[in-house]
């Protein structure tokens, strides 16, 4: 983005083109599922499965994962980890939503994601092979 400015009040007069301070956007990587994990296709639409960091240090993502055996997400399923560089400082307790094999709503549960990076879904109902999940924190670096 560039900007100029006038040299007098009526704007007769221009200062030359000054490039201004712009932000770039962030490069988005794929989430790696642990095994027996893959994104979660909704109604033949592909979800959003990926994280970044932007230049200011927080880093965002999106989850959306399904058992490829259809069975149910345990407490505690280990869902993937992020790199050195995109992990929190410390843990974070995020919300997150569990759906069943028909792709409904079945009820709330939460995300964690350690500061070594591992991110895990916890509290799921029976019945629910699926999680959905966003967030947005400050990375540790």
């Amino acid at each position: 983005i560039y900007a100029r400015t006038a040299q007098d009040r009526k704007g007769k007069v221009w200062y030359p083109w000054v490039k201004i301070a712009t932000a770039e956007p962030p490069k988005r990587y794929s989430v790696p599922y642990a095994a027996g994990l893959a994104p979660w296709v909704w109604d033949e639409l592909a979800t959003e499965n990926y994280y970044c960091k932007t230049q200011e240090g927080l880093v965002i993502g999106s989850i959306a994962c399904e058992k490829t055996d259809g069975t149910n997400m345990t407490c505690c399923t280990y869902i993937t980890s992020l790199p050195v560089g995109f992990r929190p400082k410390n843990h974070l307790l995020l919300p997150g939503i569990f759906r069943d094999v028909h792709g409904a709503y079945k009820g709330l549960g939460a995300l964690t994601i350690s500061c070594t990076g591992g991110i895990h879904c916890h509290y799921g109902p029976d019945g629910c092979n699926k999680f959905v999940a966003s967030f947005c924190f400050l990375a540790e670096n």
